[in-house]
């Protein structure tokens, strides 16, 4: 759990080493250059949106958390279930779809009726 002083960079650094990773394996997994993760680490500059989202999939953390501590809106895109499921995890259609549905028949088993507007978005 991050702490509340946490920086973008001190988070990144603390998840890299989490996974045991050092800055060269990150970058090749995140498609960049080693020293872009330096960067990122030291907060001297902010990872772009392709980025981020790269780094919270190989880092196992919240995209929105990154798109957070890196100072920056989340991008609309991104807000629904859907959207992050395309992005993240680039599931096609039919995969989103088995998800919503899951996500419907869990949720009411446990007596939640809101279940539609959680998986569409809204």
């Amino acid at each position: 759990m991050k702490q509340p002083d946490s920086t973008f960079g001190s988070t990144l650094r603390a998840a890299r080493e989490a996974q045991g990773l050092d800055r060269r394996q990150l970058a090749q997994l995140v498609g960049v250059a080693p020293s872009q993760v330096t960067r990122w680490e030291a907060d001297e500059k902010t990872p772009s949106t392709p980025s981020l989202i790269a780094l919270a999939r190989q880092l196992e953390l919240r995209t929105a958390d990154l798109f957070a501590l890196a100072g920056l809106p989340v991008p609309a895109e991104l807000t629904s279930l859907p959207a992050m499921l395309r992005a993240e995890y680039e599931l096609p259609p039919e995969a989103i779809a088995e998800i919503q549905a899951h996500i419907t028949r869990v949720a009411k088993r446990y007596g939640r009726q809101e279940s539609e507007q959680i998986t569409k978005g809204t």
